[in-house]
């Protein structure tokens, strides 16, 4: 019998992604005691945080980080509560290539941090001034070990094949139906996700269409740049990969966007007032459905 579970584990892997980084940041007890103390107010009036390093030693490390997590979430579905999420097994290698450079680029970011360590520690001295408390700061030898990238693939689990568990027979059969109860749950986050995706991306695109406007005598109005269709297009690229269920709706409203919205370049939109509402149209039409359905 073909299950939820037996088609995520022939489409899909899970991905999951951890990233850890110095927050260079620390409470100044003192500071805020002072604080209150000046100003008449209870203890639970605020806090001050003060900033150990300057914040552009940090940039290229945190630069990294945020990439991989956007890539991350941009090219994956949600999976149960584990931390993991669905990837599906033909976005793997991009995603394996992509994660590579960016761990590189956190790693080598973090290691050049770290040698240049003790000389932020002196130029913090100076800018903190009564401020600086050695006793804030991680060990030079010990501060590159607070920066880690990694990210894992596992396969998704499949009950009929690798569903094994020490429990008398009477439990197992409940323990299945639960885990395919989940397992629909999956599915149902996943393509409730790829609708909001449709309707932020693609709504967005009618919204500054509907907007633009372009006056035979005048400067244009409500200007639009190239990434509003190229958006649209990386979207509609994607999707294919989240119908890991085939659900036939979901087919057509990816047909509609490639055909409706993806054929006309954003210059033409610009110069075609009659293109550009039918495309406007169109879209807003896509995402009433998209809403209808999921």
């Amino acid at each position: 019998m073909t299950t939820t579970a037996n088609i995520l584990s022939k489409k899909a892997v899970l991905a999951s992604l951890n990233i850890s980084r110095w927050t260079a940041r620390a409470l100044d007890q003192r500071v805020t005691d002072e604080v209150h103390k000046k100003h008449g107010t209870t203890s639970e009036a605020g806090r001050y945080w003060k900033r150990l390093i300057d914040k552009s030693a940090l940039t290229d490390i945190g630069s990294a980080a945020t990439e991989a997590r956007n890539y991350h979430y941009h090219h994956s579905l949600p999976w149960l509560d584990t931390g993991a999420r669905v990837l599906p097994s033909d976005l793997y290698l991009d995603y394996a290539k992509e994660m590579q450079r960016l761990r590189n680029a956190f790693n080598t970011a973090a290691d050049e941090f770290a040698a240049a360590y003790p000389e932020y520690i002196k130029k913090a001295k100076r800018d903190l001034n009564g401020m600086f408390d050695a006793d804030d700061y991680p060990k030079a030898s010990e501060v590159r070990a607070l920066f880690a990238f990694d990210f894992h693939i596992l396969p998704c689990p499949d009950l009929g094949k690798d569903f094994r568990i020490a429990v008398g027979n009477e439990f197992v059969d409940d323990i299945r139906r639960d885990l395919e109860k989940k397992m629909g749950g999956v599915m149902e986050a996943g393509l409730a996700e790829c609708a909001e995706r449709i309707t932020k991306t693609v709504g967005h695109m009618a919204e500054k269409l509907r907007a633009y406007k372009k006056p035979d005598d005048d400067k244009a109005e409500g200007t639009f740049r190239d990434s509003l269709v190229e958006n649209v297009r990386e979207l509609a690229g994607l999707l294919p990969s989240f119908n890991l269920f085939g659900d036939s709706k979901f087919t057509a409203v990816i047909e509609r966007i490639n055909e409706k919205l993806c054929a006309i370049d954003a210059g033409d939109l610009r110069d075609d007032e009659k293109a550009r509402l039918a495309v406007a149209k169109a879209a807003e039409s896509i995402v009433r459905d998209v809403s209808a359905y999921i």
